[in-house]
């Protein structure tokens, strides 16, 4: 996947795997692993509502959580190590 990135990465990630099985934060971490996601940019994982998500996944940091009906959105931000969330 990283052959296909653009030149620092993409700005909107868009994650929505099968609920409840923990694929979101895997699928996630291995994306800021690879540096996927670009500076400025935004990470959104959606899962179950009421699921438990990290406030940081490698360098990502959790920004914003909203709630629609039973589905759970959570808003990651890229941040360095020395930035607070």
């Amino acid at each position: 996947m990283p052959a296909l990135a653009p030149a620092g990465g993409f700005t909107l990630i868009f994650i929505d795997p099968p609920y409840g099985q923990g694929l979101g934060v895997k699928a996630a971490a291995e994306l800021d692993r690879l540096d996927l996601v670009a500076r400025p940019g935004l990470l959104v994982l959606e899962d179950m509502a009421g699921s438990e998500m990290p406030e940081r996944i490698g360098r990502l940091a959790l920004r914003d959580a909203r709630t629609y009906g039973d589905t759970g959105l959570w808003i990651y931000v890229p941040k360095d190590e020395r930035e607070t969330p």
